[in-house]
């Protein structure tokens, strides 16, 4: 052997020892088909040589593969030049691999391309771990993102920003995307010495975390957090990552409730009256759990004795008003409604004072009820109203025995007009109730006579301009018709508002002018006594004064805010407080102003200027409004507050009277539990779905709203104590009783679920649960939240769509039916022409290799006979000739003339043993093909097998011996039948290929087990003779992973198919069933099991 010869060897046996998958393609011909490929391409593609040359290498492809990694590869063969790619590929087996290729151009001696060489590398492995990373990176950062907590990486060494997610940005008002890669440091500690207090922390033991720590936003503004901070590799550089939890409202809480604490103090200090907490335990026990110091000046008492006992301050109660503060305070334990009380308190020395008391009790879980309120002294009140009803009914008494008329009449700026007051003498003078005049003072001009009416309204005019004493003397004709002379004296005065009061008398005159007409000698002692009787209306009408003085004496001491306004929101008078907290030095001072001269935020007179609006428009009083007043000294009081409508004697609404009790201190003290019952109260009360609080550990109910007790028909009363397992339907308390222990443990954050409950009728409702958790403030669990809604309805409408949609299904059924036997006979005919054109292309396939086989095989045995007559030949020259010329010597070492002697009869050998296969090939596909058979004839079906079985023989060994199928043959004494034997030569083909493709890739072993017997109809047993048998039978069993009942019950429909697709279409068993069943009269049936392998049996009758 030469050395190039020897290095040509050399080099074959490396590439075909590589472990890189190689192959080489011709570059001068269409397709540049591959030429050469080695061991490692096999293993890693999984086809054999022999299927792969001749074959361009797109047969690897797939509908996946990168189009634009083909389009370079493509570019650089047309160009010649190399490239790398990397190809999603598919091996025979149809699994994928990462492919990486390096094709390099082969040029000649002369520079002309004549080659291409692939070299490919499995990288399905490192792919897939730079995906996953990838992948892993890309939900990291999407959780980052996503999520409300602001988080940021920074290296570890310079600080420099590596990450931030939005929220970071939001919170400190900067934007994320400009922060990472910048090279500025970012300081956001308030505090530099926390910053090197953490990342020390950090240094040492990687990590760090702080409860509370204040921070800075870019504005400069601070707020507090909770951080966590965390040593990490971040894309291969040490960096910190660091993630905050706002907790800045935590902290201004607890700032505020030592704040609010502090105030409650020194407001309970300074107070006028006594803050307290009473309560009446489960057991009837009194006490008193909080007295503040202003149980001193009420009480005459030491806050500490009323703490160790509540019976001296109950025993000081006067013994007519006891019955009523027991009867309060049993009302307000039993219907937990606010509590309100006034009465008297009695002393040593038969003192009394008059108190107050206010508070709102609430239920505690031990069954206690604790009451917190105030008690104030209200003495100076009740001897004022006391003093006020007396001058009211002194003056009452006055105005019923004078002679005449009393009255207070008001004219507005506007022009109308209305009497505040007529005294009961209005009836016997005018024939009007009072009432009727106070509604509408039309009545009492209705009534002037027609001459008089003009001059009594100028001098009214005039008197409202001067504002001088009014005296006028007219007729006037009641309504029974009697004529009657009258004489009015008023006095006016100007109001705040603008309008005219006029205080005065009408009287009767009528005898007087019959006198002064019958007796003029008498009219000296007729005006004395006229002077006299206006003496006594002027002296009745100071007392009226002072009646009036009086009364604003008591508005001004009243501890309410009042206050009135005309129409235009134009404040019109107040009392003193009023004045006092709107800064104004006197009453008077609040006349002509509006609520935006008054020291209120801005926001608060709009609210009072839209509240005043609303009243006056609807004409409707608004009661125990609460809302928020600035006073005039800076501080923010909250105000209880009555608005009420004013009208004028015709009904018209010319105003409104506001009076107003600072609450601020209650409202402070009851701000957590008007929470607590504001929350409950919307929950329970106004939602149109039943609702249910439960424990958590025991799931028992502790609060139902009414839709819920309604929905089940139950009381809340017969609810509370059960559990929501407990009234669910048996069949679903499992289901829900899991769902309910997985909220509770914290593993779902809800759930939902349709489930059935038995109401107290034992009516089955059908329900939607949604279930959730409360937390407290700390986010602590503490309760189990439902929301209940029924959806009986629906499901009754569901189940009558059900039963639509079944008998619709129904009609489908019967279509698809129709529909898959016109398919059937459409498949038939359309697989009958195909099999009859595959018969004849067949056919002439096996006489075209015929006749050069027969040629083949005809000179293999004249070629053995030349070639041993040559051997002795050379033998004999040899032996005559033992040293030849150094020529023929050299030659013989060329050749190899040793070994060819004995490899060339073994070629032969080989040669006519392939001949022969060719031949069986060749009488097995005519065999197969039936031509002359496509009728019903007697035929051999053991032929046929024979014949099924040469032409997958080539799936049967192919590749090593471990993946070889081995085939059992079981054959019993089969006579010839009558059958169409093309027919089911095909029904043969199709379960042994079947079989292969089910064995094929299955653990050992691969066996495919044959049986033939004959036996007779309706009989299991086979050993009957043979004549008395009228079947014949072929059973062909696996050894393949087998199939479950569903896919046996479908196996022979059209278009059903197990493999994936492209690899079958389904069609194969379904027209075996109809060649056996329908066309042989026999029976097709299928027997498998997971893990059992399957048996297709077939019976043909004889």
């Amino acid at each position: 052997m030469t050395t190039d010869s020897f290095h040509l060897s050399l080099l074959e046996r490396a590439i075909a020892a590589s472990s890189s998958s190689i192959v080489i393609a011709d570059a001068s011909l269409p397709e540049t088909p591959i030429i050469y490929c080695n061991p490692a391409f096999e293993k890693l593609t999984g086809y054999t040589r022999e299927e792969v040359l001749g074959r361009n290498c797109r047969f690897l492809q797939g509908p996946d593969t990168d189009r634009a990694e083909l389009d370079r590869l493509r570019s650089s063969l047309r160009s010649g030049t190399e490239v790398k790619v990397i190809l999603k590929n598919y091996r025979k087996d149809k699994t994928h691999f990462w492919n990486e290729l390096t094709v390099s151009p082969v040029l000649d001696g002369e520079g002309k391309l004549t080659h291409f060489i692939g070299v490919q590398n499995d990288i399905t492995q490192r792919v897939a771990a730079e995906t996953a990373r990838e992948e892993s990176e890309e939900r990291l950062r999407a959780i980052a993102s996503a999520t409300p907590i602001p988080t940021i990486v920074t290296r570890r060494c310079d600080s420099a920003i590596l990450y931030a997610n939005s929220a970071f940005g939001k919170t400190f008002g900067l934007s994320s995307d400009k922060l990472v890669g910048s090279k500025k440091k970012l300081d956001f500690y308030a505090n530099a010495s926390d910053r090197r207090q953490l990342l020390e922390l950090v240094k040492q033991h990687g990590f760090s975390d702080s409860d509370r720590i204040c921070l800075k936003k870019a504005n400069g503004s601070f707020f507090w957090v909770k951080m966590s901070m965390r040593a990490i590799n971040f894309k291969g550089e040490a960096a910190i990552l660091s993630a905050f939890y706002d907790i800045t409202d935590r902290v201004e809480a607890e700032t505020a409730l030592r704040q609010s604490e502090a105030r409650l103090q020194k407001l309970a200090a300074n107070v006028p009256g006594m803050i307290y907490q009473f309560q009446l335990a489960a057991d009837g026990t009194l006490s008193f759990p909080y007295v503040s110091s202003g149980c001193r000046e009420l009480y005459e008492l030491e806050p500490e004795v009323l703490e160790n006992s509540a019976i001296p301050a109950i025993e000081i109660v006067h013994p007519d008003d006891a019955p009523s503060f027991q009867e309060t305070v049993a009302i307000s334990a039993k219907t937990l409604d606010p509590w309100r009380w006034e009465g008297r308190l009695v002393f040593p020395g038969d003192r009394i004072k008059w108190i107050s008391g206010a508070s709102r009790p609430e239920l505690s879980e031990k069954g206690d009820i604790i009451w917190d309120g105030l008690l104030i002294d209200i003495s100076d009140r009740k001897q004022a109203e006391s003093a006020l009803q007396q001058s009211e009914a002194r003056f009452q008494k006055m105005a019923a025995n004078l002679p005449g008329m009393i009255y207070q009449y008001l004219l507005h700026p506007d022009g109308s007009n209305q009497f505040i007051y007529v005294s009961p003498g209005c009836w016997e003078l005018y024939e009007l109730s009072a009432e009727k005049v106070q509604k509408n003072s039309n009545l009492m001009w209705s009534l002037v006579h027609s001459e008089d009416l003009q001059p009594m309204l100028e001098s009214l005019t005039i008197c409202g301009e001067n504002l001088q004493p009014w005296k006028y003397e007219g007729r006037i004709v009641t309504r029974s018709g009697k004529l009657k002379w009258i004489r009015a004296i008023a006095r006016p005065e100007l109001q705040p508002g603008g309008e005219i009061l006029w205080e005065g008398v009408t009287i009767d005159i009528s005898d007087r002018k019959l006198a002064e007409i019958a007796l003029g000698e008498s009219k000296v002692a007729l005006e004395q006594a006229n002077q006299e009787l206006e003496k006594r209306v002027l002296e009745r009408t100071e007392a009226l004064q002072k009646s009036k003085k009086m009364l604003w004496l008591v508005i001004d001491n009243i501890p309410q805010l009042i206050a009135w306004k005309n129409r235009d929101s134009v404040y019109l008078g107040g009392n003193k407080n009023f004045a006092t907290i709107a800064g104004l030095n006197h009453p008077t001072e609040i006349a002509g102003l509006t609520d935006c001269d008054m020291p209120w935020k801005p926001e608060e007179t709009e609210f009072f200027r839209d509240c005043d609006r609303r009243i006056m428009a609807t004409n409707t009083p608004e009661y125990h409004i609460i809302e928020p007043q600035m006073q005039a000294d800076g501080t923010q009081r909250w105000m209880d507050a009555n608005k009420i409508p004013l009208h004028d004697n015709y009904g018209n609404v010319v105003g409104i009277l506001c009076t107003l009790e600072d609450i601020t201190d209650r409202l402070s003290l009851e701000a957590k539990v008007r929470a607590s019952e504001e929350l409950f109260r919307k929950i329970f009360e106004d939602a149109p779905i039943g609702i249910y609080l439960a424990n958590l550990d025991d799931n028992q109910l502790v609060r139902v709203n009414k839709t819920y007790c309604e929905m089940l028909q139950y009381t809340a009363a017969e609810l509370l104590g059960k559990t929501f397992i407990e009234i669910g339907h048996p069949d679903d308390r499992q289901n829900n009783l899991q769902l309910a222990a997985a909220l509770n443990r914290g593993e779902i954050p809800s759930y939902q679920i349709e489930i059935r409950h038995i109401s107290a009728t034992g009516k089955t409702v059908w329900v939607n649960v949604t279930a959730t958790l409360i937390r407290d403030g700390e986010g602590k669990p503490i309760y189990n939240l439902g929301m209940i809604e029924n959806i009986t309805n629906r499901k009754i409408s569901a189940a009558a769509l059900q039963a639509s949609e079944s008998q619709l299904r129904k009609q489908a059924a019967q279509l698809q039916e129709a529909y898959e036997q016109l398919q059937h006979t459409q498949i038939q005919l359309i697989q009958s022409e195909k099999m009859s054109s595959l018969g004849q292309m067949v056919a002439g396939i096996a006489h075209e290799i015929n006749n050069p086989a027969n040629f083949i095989n005809g000179n293999i045995s004249h070629a053995n006979i030349y070639f041993n007559d040559l051997i002795e030949l050379l033998n004999l020259y040899q032996y005559y000739y033992p040293s030849p010329a150094q020529q023929i010597t050299e030659t013989l070492k060329q050749v190899e003339f040793d070994f060819l002697k004995e490899d060339l009869p073994r070629m032969l050998n080989s040669m006519k043993v392939g001949v022969e296969r060719i031949s069986d090939i060749v009488l097995s596909l005519r065999n197969f093909s039936r031509l002359d058979q496509s009728e019903i004839k007697l035929a051999d079906l053991h032929e046929g097998i024979e014949s099924t079985l040469l032409i997958v023989q080539h799936r049967l060994h192919k590749g090593i011996k471990e993946k070889q199928i081995e085939i059992i043959k079981d054959y019993g004494n089969l006579s010839k039948i009558n059958c169409c034997a093309g027919q089911l030569n095909q029904v043969f083909l199709n379960i042994i290929s079947n079989a292969i493709d089910a064995v094929e890739n299955h653990n050992k072993p691969r066996t495919i087990v044959i049986r033939t017997e004959m036996k007779k109809a309706g009989l299991n047993n086979s050993k009957s003779n043979v004549g008395e048998c009228d079947r014949a039978v072929i059973c062909i069993a696996d050894s393949g992973p087998g199939m479950t009942e569903d896919v046996c019950k479908r196996l022979f429909d059209p278009f059903f198919t197990t493999k994936p697709v492209g690899s079958g279409t389904g069609l194969g068993l379904s027209i075996s069933h109809q060649i056996v069943v329908e066309k042989h009269k026999g029976s097709l049936r299928c027997i498998s099991a997971p893990g059992q392998g399957a048996e297709f049996w077939i019976e043909i009758p004889v």
